[in-house]
């Protein structure tokens, strides 16, 4: 019975070891010198999207995914849209490859009805973000779901001050 206070201090000690990792810095605080910028840190948290063929998602392990959350919450309110809008621009849709897909979906409208199906389905396999699979690799982290509703409401704020007014953000 002696076990049982040793195994909640540890359970205790744990919960706030998690606490302070996924703890906000104070809005408005912005990242120190010895921190990644954004492309590093984008580079390294947004996965490919793998080919078609593959169709399965991309493997994300739980350190990238708190590397995101962290360097996100530690930007200031002015560096916060344009990290959103570099996150949409660069690691949203691939137009290149929708183009290319809506051009193999036009050939195929002439042929039998499961090469349409197929090319339909690439094309909508194609118009998946990047950031999706991130996204909802996050909301599996503890505190995730919270973070994704803090990072809508910051996406909105952008939209209604104007502060981000780029195509990919609306």
């Amino acid at each position: 019975m002696v076990r049982w206070p040793l195994l909640w201090a540890q359970r205790r000690k744990a919960a706030a070891a998690a606490w302070l990792t996924l703890s906000p810095t104070p809005r408005g605080g912005s990242t120190s010198a010895a921190s990644p910028d954004m492309d590093d840190v984008l580079r390294r948290t947004v996965a490919a999207v793998p080919p078609y063929e593959i169709r399965q998602k991309p493997a994300l392990h739980e350190a990238p995914s708190r590397e995101f959350v962290r360097f996100y919450r530690c930007l200031g309110d002015a560096e916060r849209p344009v990290f959103l809008a570099k996150l949409a621009a660069d690691y949203g849709t691939d137009h290149g490859m929708v183009s290319e897909v809506c051009g193999r979906l036009k050939e195929a409208q002439s042929r039998d009805l499961g090469t349409l199906l197929k090319a339909e389905d690439r094309l909508r396999y194609s118009l998946t973000p990047r950031y999706k699979f991130l996204i909802s690799h996050i909301c599996r982290l503890e505190g995730g779901v919270k973070f994704i509703v803090d990072l809508r409401a910051d996406i909105l704020q952008c939209l209604q001050s104007k502060t981000a007014d780029t195509p990919q953000i609306r």
